[in-house]
């Protein structure tokens, strides 16, 4: 199967700040222009169950900042974008819940088996409101009828066309994302409550706030993670951390994991699996640009380096797990991938080459002689697949996962489900 790379040239012009400040101040420019208020589209999809957190997070936004909140209804999604969609589906319902009790936000107790006729009507209804300056309350009170197994009453919620539908899904494509709970402010998407923070800095930034002493609100995935929940001890359980070496997700979150476990007296056990693209799963060119453009806003959040990437994807990464397996073997993986992972996503080096896989052999303080032997072995395929079965008992199809004890979370911004473990036992699905 060929799968296209991506480039160097590429990665580097989606992942720059300069560009990124250009096409801020172009939206900027323009939107003066035109005399248009600052206006954050919004995309709602009623079987989503993060947009339940969105009607509700988004109104709050609009009360702090001066903006204007524009709703789009859709109902389908592009199925190239989801290789796992039924997991999907059901983790994030997990999900969800989990963050509506972060941020102390209503979620209602969802009902299974929604029929697509409920889902049509509910989504019908939303559409008809779209104009309404109720819109956020009324799409809140048809999302927890739906959620709780309500049928939305015939003739309650006059139906809007089922082309204006069809109308937010080819906007929602033209602008370049594929996801609903997402908003789209000035040229750059924001994926669900999880990335509200770097929008609240954006138009603190731009001097938006109603409050002078107005501050970021949606923070509290990521602060305070490495706060001790007691005294640090050796734990007996260890943390779980499935990640691929390809993934910027993957990178951005392995830093994350071993700064977690020491602060939390974890021992650290790593699992890696092969990227999706050679697992057989389809990663278009428009979710892997949205990938990287949100994972330099998170690593320059945490103050890491990326965006210099030489894509290591299927020679570089055969190579690389072939020696991270030998030197799993002598006990030395968390310091081969400490010294792998910022090569591939910010240090421009080829691990497909002697030189580059030679370079983070060698900074990982590992013997090049031995490392060349142990790239003619195979048995790390059976090791990687271990862990991508072991992933998939879990329920879960991408990277990085978390896994503690019975507690599981997706995600490099998932940490504080673990940390909730610690002092409370499994986070609640």
């Amino acid at each position: 199967m060929q799968h296209r790379k991506l480039t160097p040239a590429l990665t580097r012009f989606v992942t720059s700040p300069a560009r990124r400040i250009v096409m801020r101040q172009v939206a900027e420019l323009r939107r003066r222009i035109a005399r248009q208020p600052h206006a954050i589209h919004y995309f709602h999809r009623v079987d989503d169950p993060y947009c339940q957190l969105m009607l509700q997070a988004l109104p709050e936004l609009q009360h702090r900042f001066d903006v204007t909140l524009i709703p789009h209804v859709i109902e389908q999604l592009q199925p190239q974008m989801y290789p796992a969609p039924d997991l999907l589906s059901a983790y994030s319902a997990i999900d969800a819940k989990r963050l509506a009790r972060l941020y102390r936000l209503p979620f209602p107790q969802i009902v299974p088996g929604a029929t697509s006729g409920e889902r049509e009507k509910a989504s019908r209804a939303l559409v008809a409101r779209t104009r309404s300056p109720r819109f956020f309350a009324e799409a809140l009170d048809i999302g927890t009828a739906f959620w709780s197994g309500a049928s939305v009453a015939d003739g309650a919620h006059p139906a809007g066309d089922a082309a204006a539908l069809r109308t937010g899904e080819a906007l929602l494509e033209k602008l370049g994302h594929y996801a609903s709970a997402t908003v789209f402010y000035g040229g750059e998407w924001y994926w669900g409550l999880d990335r509200l923070d770097h929008l609240e800095r954006r138009l603190l930034g731009l001097g938006l706030g109603k409050n002078p002493n107005e501050s970021v609100h949606y923070d509290r995935t990521w602060r305070g993670l490495f706060e001790p929940v007691g005294e640090p001890i050796a734990r007996q359980t260890p943390l779980e951390y499935f990640f691929s070496a390809r993934s910027p997700y993957s990178y951005l979150g392995f830093f994350q994991a071993q700064k977690f476990a020491a602060a939390h007296g974890l021992d650290l056990e790593l699992k890696p699996v092969l990227p999706m693209v050679m697992r057989g799963m389809a990663v278009p060119q428009a979710k892997r640009i949205y990938i990287l453009t949100d994972s330099k806003r998170e690593a320059e959040k945490f103050g890491l380096e990326f965006g210099r990437i030489v894509d290591p994807l299927g020679p570089g990464i055969e190579r690389a797990y072939a020696v991270a397996h030998w030197a799993h073997a002598a006990g030395q993986s968390e310091a081969f991938f400490a010294s792998l992972l910022p090569a591939i996503a910010a240090e421009a080096i080829d691990v497909a080459s002697d030189s580059g896989l030679r370079k983070v052999v060698a900074r990982a303080g590992l013997d090049w002689r031995s490392a060349t032997q142990a790239l003619a072995g195979k048995r790390w395929r059976d090791w990687v697949t271990g862990h991508r079965s072991e992933m998939t008992d879990l329920g879960l199809w991408g990277v990085p996962c978390l896994k503690y004890g019975d507690t599981v979370a997706w995600g490099q911004d998932r940490f504080w489900v673990i940390r909730e473990a610690l002092t409370d036992g499994p986070a609640p699905s």
